[in-house]
């Protein structure tokens, strides 16, 4: 009887890689490879032997892994040859052979093992000629490490050598096999120090939060690729000369400036990175080939900014501790430190950086010449991997990269910031993380060149000016159309002038601020033009009830008078200052004084145009005071980039007290087009679009919220024939929107997204919207208007390199004054400008941006709307899109509430189409769709979402979760066999009496190694295979059970039927 294979335990350092491994669905992530092109005379006979005669060397690579039980144990074979296949291109065109050899290697080394079945080594010989091939080796990471393909390459070239001369190789026996060191006992005491090592280190440790080009997908993919960087000798020698005067390694110099680069290119402080140490303690070990690498967790803290060598030494520190307790203990640690399980990412770090002193790169065998050459592996073990091993020429980088979060350009950039970062360091091992920068002097130019349009762009007048040109020069057209009213240039001019006589002898006076309450009309465009003529300035109301809020701001910008009509009076109630009917008397408190001169000629650049108040973070409005020089540099843009001329009819739709009225009003009329106000609610704008009174509206301007829902709700009409150009702005669009606005309208109106806090007058950047903009997870906000500054800055406002986030700065001709009385905060907002001429400043948004490849600015979204929910930061705006993403869904919006103290949830609020869709059908598509602790506890299903005056989201008046729409709901019992005996089996791994449908299996204390234990029980149970990464999609008891019932569904319909009455004739027994 013949003696089976020989069991031992898999080691320390094989769990994880196989427990990971049976988590990616066996794929090829843990595929490690090497490949030579061999130029000479191979004895490819001699090369299959000396393949055969390492792997009987060596158990490892014997090995197979199985189940057995609730333990995974290793098997060494006595004869388990490696796979050995031949390819022969020879006849190949010399033009298509490289590339078919390529692709052969590429498909060699990216093909899965099976850890049950092996071998777990193979080889393939690719013949491109009778003097040239390439050998690519393959060999899974459970069996070897680094270390041990330095150790095959020399062993495959001396039993090469001895084959090809009929030697006996000159190698003696190895003193130790790898299943002897898996079988040794763990030291109890190291173990427990260990334990308590790592439990400080990693308590509370952040997720990297590196933006990605991609929405990252909801379980994490092994599509990767790699890029590659040559630091050159002259450089490694610095870095060299950085470690010795530092008492460090190389690698600990490397390893401190790669953990640099991640907090800049996050923005935390607080970094964790993976690495590999080597486990070879002993000598008895060093030729041996297995898997002896521990994996560590380095974590910076870099929130004081110290210089280099300083964050140096902290380094230093920490891999010495990392070292001294080399194994670290993940599975007890998950459970501990309540580490929320994610499949999309890993429990401590999602980037790694490793050094590798022995790489497998040096083969020589007699009589041929050996080239490394690109093994071609395209899988990703992490988000990044970055390895560094020494070349000729200096030291080798490789990225190892997911596909689906990066572009290789991005990539490319990252590893060039890591050079830029390498140098800099080298220059000033002293300077501080802030003062080390990324950029290089090309870099430099180009965000010069991409921050200011046009820094000599200036307005040559301002708007009242214009407008008053414009009255002189074309007085008969028409000016203003409300309806059948319509209002000429001179008749403007006239009426704007009387009014100015009238708040003169009412006593308004230059530099004087004069509120107004009336909604979108002629008088409205009189009443503004007039305040200017009288040399104040103006505050627009929201008509409508009275409010506390109004009644600050009039009291707040110390308004010297109030003009409205009768039917918009109610909405300052009782106002504490004089009051001006402009269709009946003046309030008698407004009693007329000796009229003083009108301003003429018009304003300075410096004078106050407007204050309108925003909103603040304290909930105490803030007023912006806008000058008519920031506005006469946004108009002028305006009336080039938009092309408004005297043909245009311009919709005159937002609410004075928003902004965007002055991108409609004055832009128009400065060029002689005519303003249309609507004669209806602006709610009911389909309603006017689809009415004849639009029919020759050319230029319209919407919010993109109230945009986005008349688009995905289908209640925009067909539109004005005469549109040309559609302006967006006040929300980041949404991809789906314009998606649905392509296909029924086509590309027959302009679409422009533009860009602008109030604070720097309307616009600051603007994109123009193609049909392939709607296929990107963000289409962009642009580049800067003439006369605009940008910058994205990191924490301590450096310029932040292409592609990485940072805070944008505006500034340049439209930036306002400041905020009306506030100094102090003023100071805060607007900043010396470090990059402008002197005295400029620097409006600090608190939006969240990075510049993209093609010089567009690409928003990301508020800083202060960032939250960190179980350690996680949580970005609303991509929760929404996730939302918006199921085409049932007409509106969305994620918002995170705190209606319990301390109890923070993620919410999500849906308009559906049809509106009775079940709820559980969207949460299982955003379960699809996002990482776990993206998907919100509670989906609240709207009518609509509410929306402010301005056409934003009105988030206060968001309602509260009700019980009924929180995820976790209350128990509910098993309803099917099936889950009848997935319940079962997980009460009996994880010890508890009883089990609901909707229970999480992590959330009740389940964690990797009793997830591999109930995934093999279920497998026995219903005798089918089950993938182990299926408990981490699938985590309650009814989404198992339901992939049970899929899978013995499709193994019944794929039985015969001799093959399904047996079955049933087995299951009658």
């Amino acid at each position: 009887m013949t003696a089976g294979p020989a069991t031992a335990p898999l080691s320390a350092d094989q769990r994880p890689i196989w427990f990971f491994d049976q988590l990616s669905g066996g794929d090829a992530t843990f595929n490690m490879a090497l490949a030579f092109r061999l130029s000479g005379t191979l004895d490819v006979a001699a090369l299959e032997a000396a393949l055969h005669d390492v792997a009987s060397r060596h158990d490892s690579l014997r090995t197979t892994f199985r189940l057995v039980g609730d333990e995974v144990v290793q098997q060494v074979h006595a004869d388990l040859p490696p796979s050995i296949s031949h390819v022969d291109l020879s006849a190949e065109p010399a033009a298509a052979r490289e590339e078919a050899a390529r692709s052969a290697v590429a498909a060699h080394t990216n093909r899965p093992f099976n850890l049950e079945a092996g071998p777990l080594l193979r080889a393939m010989v690719v013949r491109l000629g009778p003097e040239e091939h390439i050998l690519a080796v393959a060999v899974h990471h459970v069996v070897a490490d680094g270390w041990s393909l330095g150790v095959f390459s020399r062993e495959l070239a001396a039993f090469y050598s001895a084959r090809v001369r009929g030697e006996p190789p000159p190698l003696p026996p190895l003193p130790l096999q790898y299943p002897q060191y898996a079988r040794r006992p763990q030291d109890a005491t190291a173990a427990r120090d260990a334990y308590r090592h790592w439990r400080e280190r990693l308590a509370a440790a952040p997720v990297l939060d590196l933006a990605t080009d991609r929405p990252r997908p909801a379980v994490r993919t092994a599509n990767g690729d790699v890029r590659y960087r040559t630091l050159d000798h002259a450089l490694l020698t610095r870095i060299d000369d950085l470690a010795r005067r530092s008492r460090c390694t190389r690698f600990m110099v490397l390893a401190a400036a790669f953990q640099v680069l991640l907090g800049g290119y996050s923005g935390q402080t607080d970094v964790c990175v993976g690495t590999q140490l080597a486990g070879r303690a002993h000598e008895d070990l060093e030729p041996m080939i297995g898997m002896f690498t521990h994996t560590a967790v380095l974590r910076a803290d870099l929130a004081d900014d110290p210089g280099f060598r300083e964050h140096l030494t902290r380094t230093r520190r920490d891999l010495l501790a990392a070292m001294a307790h080399p194994e670290v203990p993940y599975e007890r640690l998950l459970g501990e430190l309540n580490v929320t399980r994610d499949p999309a990412r890993g429990a401590f770090f999602d980037v790694m950086f490793v050094l590798q002193e022995f790489g497998g790169g040096d083969l020589e065998l007699p009589g041929l010449r050996v080239t490394p050459v690109d093994p071609r592996i395209s899988v990703a073990k992490l988000d990044l991997i970055v390895e560094a091993w020494q070349v000729p020429d200096g030291l080798q980088l490789s990225f190892a990269y997911n596909t689906d979060l990066w572009h290789a350009a991005t990539v490319d950039r990252m590893a060039g910031h890591f050079g830029n970062l390498l140098q800099a360091i080298a220059a000033d091992p002293d300077a501080r993380l802030s003062a080390l920068s990324l950029l290089d002097s090309d870099e430099e130019r180009r965000l010069d060149a991409w921050a200011e349009a046009d820094a000599a762009a200036r307005a040559a007048a301002t708007a009242p000016e214009l407008v008053a040109a414009r009255a002189r020069r074309d007085g008969d057209r028409v000016a203003v159309r409300h309806g059948d009213h319509e209002l000429r240039y001179a008749e403007l001019e006239s009426r704007a002038g009387t009014l100015a006589a009238r708040l003169r002898g009412h006593g308004v006076r230059a530099g004087d601020v004069v509120a107004v309450c009336l909604d979108r009309s002629v008088e409205l465009v009189v009443a503004l033009l007039g305040i200017w003529k009288a040399g104040a300035a103006y505050l627009p109301l929201e008509p409508g009830p009275a409010t506390d809020r109004t009644a600050f701001m009039v009291e707040d910008s110390g308004a010297r008078l109030l003009l409205t009509r009768r039917s918009e009076a109610a909405g300052v109630g009782e106002s504490p200052i004089p009051v001006i009917c402009l269709d009946g008397e003046a309030d008698p408190a407004a009693t007329p004084a000796a009229p003083g001169p009108l301003r003429e000629p018009g304003p300075e650049a410096s004078d106050l145009a407007y204050v309108i108040y925003t909103s603040g973070s304290t909930g105490r409005p803030k007023g912006v005071a806008v000058s008519h020089g920031a506005l006469a540099a946004r108009v002028a843009w305006m009336r080039r980039h938009y092309e408004i001329t005297a043909a245009d009819r311009v919709l005159q739709f937002a609410a004075p007290s928003f902004d965007t009225h002055a991108e409609e009003l004055y832009p128009c009329l400065t060029a002689g087009a005519t303003l249309v106000a609507p004669t209806v609610d602006s709610a009911l704008l389909p309603e006017f679009l689809a009415a004849p009174d639009a029919a020759d509206v050319t230029v319209l301007d919407l919010p993109t919220p109230y945009w986005q829902e008349l688009v995905l709700t289908g209640q925009l009409p067909e539109l004005p024939p005469a549109l040309r150009l559609l302006v967006l702005g006040a929300d980041q669009v949404d991809p789906g929107a314009l998606t649905r606005w392509h296909e029924r309208y086509g590309d027959r109106v302009r679409v422009l997204n533009t860009y602008g806090p109030t604070e720097t007058t309307i616009v600051a950047t603007c994109a123009e919207l193609s049909p392939g903009d709607a296929g990107a997870a963000r289409p962009p906000i642009g580049r800067p208007v003439a006369g605009a500054r940008c910058h994205v800055v990191d924490r301590r406002l450096n310029r932040a390199p292409v592609g990485v986030p940072g805070e944008l700065l505006i500034g340049g001709a439209g930036l306002a004054h400041g905020y009306h009385g506030d100094p102090r905060l003023t100071a805060r907002r607007f900043v010396p400008d470090p990059y402008g001429p002197p005295g400029a400043r620097l409006y600090r948004t608190g939006d969240r941006v990075r510049w993209r490849a093609d010089g567009q600015l690409e928003f990301l979204g508020r800083y202060d709307d960032q939250v960190k929910l179980r350690g996680y930061r949580v970005e609303p705006g991509e929760v929404t899109a996730a939302l918006l993403a199921d085409p049932r869904v007409r509106q969305a919006a994620a918002v995170v509430r705190e209606d319990t103290t301390g109890d923070r949830r993620l919410v999500g609020y849906l308009v559906t189409d049809p509106a009775d869709r079940p709820l559980a059908e969207i949460r299982a598509g955003l379960e699809r769709r996002l990482p776990s602790h993206l998907v919100p506890s509670a989906l609240v299903r709207l009518d609509r979402l509410p929306l402010t005056p301005t056409g934003k989201l009105d988030r206060a008046a968001l309602p509260r979760p009700e019980r009924d729409d929180l995820a976790d709901v209350a128990p509910t019992p098993p309803r099917t066999d099936a889950e009848k005996l997935v319940a079962e089996i997980w009460a009996d791994v994880l010890g508890l009496p009883a089990v609901g449908v909707h229970d999480d299996f992590f959330a009740l204390g389940g964690h990797s190694l009793l997830a591999t234990t109930m995934i093999g029980r279920l497998s026995a149970a219903v005798g089918l295979s089950l993938p182990l990464r299926t408990v981490f999609t699938e985590r309650t008891v009814a989404g198992l059970a339901a992939v049970v019932e899929e899978l013995l569904v499709a193994e019944i319909a794929a039985l015969s039927e001799a093959e399904a009455d047996q079955l049933l004739r087995d299951g009658r027994r």
